[in-house]
């Protein structure tokens, strides 16, 4: 939603994976409002 490339974050991507994986992780809705909001 940030609108943010992660590619050439190889540590950061896993270190978001390993945090959603976490039990009860509830991922935040996607909005219209933010970066991506025109």
């Amino acid at each position: 939603e940030g609108n943010v490339f992660l590619e050439p974050y190889p540590n950061v991507r896993a270190w978001l994976a390993r945090f959603e994986a976490l039990p009860g992780f509830e991922a935040m809705p996607a909005t219209a409002v933010g970066l991506a909001a025109e």
